[in-house]
């Protein structure tokens, strides 16, 4: 039986969120695709309030500004606290969107993209993340991309913060709901 939901904006955000979460989490964990932000936090309310399953709702910020972005992160905790009736929740805010957790470091962009890339091509990554990789991906998905990542370049996206914080929900609503 699972015993939490992960609920997401789509079939990347999964693609790669069960990439880069421990096989025990993700094996514990119902993956649930919401969509696009209002319709994640209607799905992740109506399953705090009916299931009374821990939620975790990872969203994109869709916007580099952090203090927008924690704005959100903000008003969403909010929501799913009126539903949540002591039930654990997250929310883990991608900024500007999911993929941008492949374009942390140039080393890794270039071994995604199978060739060095230049500086530019970088920042490209960086700022428009999900427009960088498309092609990439449209070739190879993201869950094959990610189980050929070197040991470091896969070390290097599972230390970004909001991996370890949703990483670190997920394992203690795992091991501790029932």
């Amino acid at each position: 039986m699972k015993q939490a939901y992960l609920v997401h904006e789509g079939r990347i955000d999964r693609e790669i969120l069960e990439g880069l979460l421990p096989e025990p989490v993700v094996a514990a964990t119902e993956f649930v695709a919401g969509g696009g932000v209002e319709s994640s936090l209607s799905l992740a309310s109506t399953l705090l309030a009916r299931r009374g399953r821990p939620v975790a709702l990872v969203a994109d910020a869709d916007t580099h500004n952090e203090i927008s972005a924690a704005e959100q992160g903000d008003l969403l905790r909010y929501m799913l606290g009126q539903a949540s009736g002591g039930v654990p929740y997250g929310v883990f805010v991608a900024i500007p969107e999911i993929e941008a957790l492949l374009a942390c470091d140039s080393g890794l962009v270039s071994e995604i993209c199978g060739r060095e890339v230049n500086e530019t091509e970088w920042e490209l990554a960086k700022a428009r993340p999900k427009r960088f990789f498309g092609p990439i991906v449209a070739k190879r998905p993201w869950a094959r991309i990610l189980a050929e990542l070197s040991e470091e370049s896969a070390r290097l996206v599972r230390e970004q913060p909001i991996v370890v914080a949703l990483q670190d929900f997920l394992s203690s609503a795992v091991h501790t709901v029932r």
